[in-house]
């Protein structure tokens, strides 16, 4: 998975199939304090449905971490 960061607007998740799922700035910090659900590879964020690969789910941690840290400054 990638994440493409949007500077002002938010960012993009990106799967290994080239779909994406579209977080604004405003509900990033909601994201990465798990106000979303992950259940049977299906990432569901805000309404937005984005389907991951059994590696993904094991590197959503780092994700997260990584947004956290780089595009919050947390």
């Amino acid at each position: 998975m990638r994440v493409i960061n949007l500077d002002e607007t938010g960012i993009k998740l990106i799967n290994n199939n080239k779909n994406q799922i579209y977080i604004t700035k405003e509900t990033l910090k909601d994201f990465v304090a798990g106000k979303y659900t992950l259940i049977n590879q299906q990432l569901k964020f805000n309404n937005k449905t984005l389907s991951l690969s059994t590696e993904e789910i094991k590197a959503f941690p780092t994700i997260i971490k990584y947004i956290k840290t780089e595009i919050l400054k947390e």
